[in-house]
């Protein structure tokens, strides 16, 4: 068959794009596909990229009963926490102030936030009763919601209220059927607000990463392939469909975290500056021996900080398919971050949309709408310049598109790249119109600015202006993630006079996505370096997704008593112990117990095969206080972790290798 060892099946979807690729136990890529994703229909999308990946393994003499794993990365949920979309969600705050809820961030998301008295105290005790009186009044008040979070303070000490509000939720008809985030069981850090903010992430996340989840099986099981599932997590490890379900918000860098891992291993170097282009979004991570540099508080996504651990993955709403709009002030393009079916693609499907260019282009002035239309949930095309004509109108139908109502058409990079002939379109993963682009691309250039002047001559011109911003904004965010101040990035490549400010990297630039090789090319110059866009590089998602590894995390915090003993927080009830060791050595046990009953109820403790080792790790909080040392808090991590099939060869693919 050319390949040996059991295989792994990898599957992205993107805002774009549903990739898949097939590797083999020595890391090396058998088979890929590409296939649009079908928002309203993923299942589809799914379903078309495995059969396709199947069929092109098949011919290489791959049958179903080799592929020992199918595992899923997506950045469904990078792009709704950068969009701001997602669940109609109540978040239930208990014993929180007001100081404290002001630093939540993304409190503005919540359809609703309700008060109640309760919450622990640093050591777990409570502060006062928890107010069930107001839990119930809470739950016929967030009725209408399709997701709650409950947060409550010193949760991870001690989690008797949250467990209390999730009962009577559970109760109550209004809220019985709803799906709750507790906080304390996503983290077991410190730090209220951003595990408030953490849980109403991740229940926003519910609906959509279901609906997904759910056409990834389903996907599957149409297939014929029979074999464990598994997700990618934003560090890049893997976890059950199961476990997925209940904890969406560990997926928000999930797409970005499999790129990554697959960037880097398809480009076969240890050290590097990744960059992902995508639909929706650009994702830069920097790599050295062969690990990414991790985020010490946890992912900041869409300008919500959360307690998601993961590579320190800077990202920015820009992609092949962000919106180009104009900011009227500075008289300058603007890119994204909302993503929209590209003008181009959009009359493939769509061809009436030809007419109506052609239409718009013969008025005088240009609509700042022409070129913008809209698809309702059946299939209906809106023309925006007709149906939107006041402000009001347009901010409504955006409001129902960030909802996922509708779908907006309009100019897009990717429209840009086919105007300039980047795109040959001799092959088209997704078939396009070209004069749809040209058309799309020339009345937004019409369009006049405050001051009279036409935006763009022609739409060539415009066409190279967003590309060319493209490119720069992909130098911003890599300046960004490399950690170059903004007054010396401004600087760079100015010429002022008897000296040049250059940046220059000490390692290479690897260009991932479907569009690398149109931007991440110029990023050389930028930088001074060699980049390097691996063949493969537009499935490297795919790739990554299929190589993770599991790996489950948990962790426990002792803290000491007024009266000498030490408590045992978590995991389970808090429990006082007379000695340190002996809190230590019970919190390892429920450790070990929590993580293998986990991995046992995930599915993926193959038959026959020995439970996994689980690794605690203990460290001591102990300071010096004038001379005496004094016992702030201990901290238990504990790690099940399991290679994936190819990890125990480390073999590498060499970059000279054609994958």
């Amino acid at each position: 068959m050319g390949h040996h060892g059991p295989l792994r099946l990898g599957i992205d979807t993107g805002g774009t794009f549903t990739d898949a690729a097939v590797v083999d136990s020595a890391g090396r890529m058998i088979a890929s596909a590409k296939s649009p994703t079908t928002h309203d229909r993923l299942v589809e999308g799914v379903v078309n990229a495995l059969d396709a990946v199947v069929d092109a393994a098949g011919d290489k003499g791959v049958t179903l009963a080799d592929i020992a794993a199918v595992a899923l990365s997506t950045t469904l949920a990078t792009n709704a926490m950068v969009e701001g979309t997602g669940a109609r969600t109540g978040l239930i705050l208990v014993g929180f102030g007001a100081e404290e809820t002001a630093r939540i961030d993304g409190l503005d998301r919540a359809l609703d936030v309700v008060h109640v008295a309760g919450g622990h105290d640093a050591h777990g005790r409570p502060l006062c009763d928890l107010d069930a009186d107001a839990v119930v009044a809470a739950a016929d008040r967030l009725s209408g919601s399709e997701a709650v979070a409950v947060a409550a303070m010193f949760a991870v000490r001690n989690s008797e209220h949250e467990d209390a509000v999730l009962e009577l939720l559970g109760a109550r008809a209004a809220t019985g059927h709803i799906p709750v985030t507790c906080s304390h069981t996503l983290s077991g850090r410190l730090n209220g607000p951003r595990r408030a903010a953490t849980t109403l992430a991740n229940a926003r996340l519910t609906t959509p990463l279901r609906r997904l989840l759910q056409a990834f099986a389903d996907g599957v099981a149409g297939t014929g392939i029979v074999a464990p599932l598994v997700v990618v997590r934003s560090d890049g490890s893997v976890m059950s469909l199961s476990e997925a379900f209940d904890r969406p918000v560990e997926t928000i860098l999930s797409g970005p975290a499999a790129s990554l891992i697959g960037g880097v291993h398809l480009a076969g170097v240890r050290d590097a500056v990744v960059i992902d282009v995508g639909g929706t979004t650009t994702d830069v991570a920097v790599v050295a021996d062969g690990s990414p540099e991790l985020v010490d508080g946890g992912a900041i996504v869409g300008g919500v900080a959360t307690m998601v651990r993961s590579p320190s993955i800077t990202t920015v709403g820009v992609g092949g398919d962000s919106e180009v709009g104009w900011i009227e002030r500075h008289e300058r393009l603007s890119l994204g971050p909302g993503r929209v079916i590209p003008v181009s693609v959009g009359a493939a499907a769509h061809p009436e949309i030809v007419e109506c260019l052609r239409r718009q282009m013969t008025r005088r002035p240009v609509d700042k709408t022409d070129g913008l239309f809209a698809l309702t949930m059946d299939g209906e095309l809106i023309e925006a310049s007709e149906a939107y004509r006041t402000r009001r109108d347009l901010l409504l139908a955006r409001r129902l598109a960030a909802a996922g109502r509708l779908r907006f058409i309009g100019p897009t990079p990717t429209d840009a790249a086919v105007v300039l002939g980047l795109i040959d379109g001799s092959a088209p993963t997704i078939p396009f119109d070209g004069e749809a682009a040209m058309l799309g691309l020339a009345g937004f250039g019409r369009c006049r600015t405050r001051f009279g002047r036409e935006r763009f001559d022609d739409p060539v011109e415009a066409a190279h202006a967003i590309v060319a911003e493209v490119r720069a904004r992909s130098g911003e965010v890599v300046a960004a993630a490399i950690g170059v101040p903004d007054e010396v990035w401004a600087a760079a490549g100015r010429d002022a006079g008897i000296y040049r400010v250059a940046v220059e990297l000490d390692r290479p630039v690897v260009g991932v996505g479907a569009s690398a090789s149109l931007y991440h090319p110029a990023l050389g110059v930028m930088f001074r370096t060699e980049v390097i866009v691996p063949s493969g590089c537009e499935v490297a998602n795919a790739v990554g997704a299929a190589i993770g590894s599991v790996r489950l995390r948990e962790t426990s915090v002792i803290t000491r008593t007024k009266h000498g003993g030490f408590i045992l927080h978590r995991p389970d009830a808090p429990r006082v112990f007379p000695k340190l060791d002996l809190a230590a050595d019970e919190g390892a046990d429920r450790l070990r117990r929590l993580l293998l009953n986990r991995h046992a109820e995930s599915g993926l403790l193959q038959e026959g095969a020995p439970p996994p080792a689980v690794e605690v790790h203990r460290h001591d909080n102990i300071v010096d206080v004038g001379g005496s040392e004094v016992f702030v808090e201990t901290r238990l991590e504990a790690v099940l972790s399991i290679a994936s099939v190819h990890q125990g060869t480390g073999a590498t693919p060499p970059r000279s290798e054609s994958m």
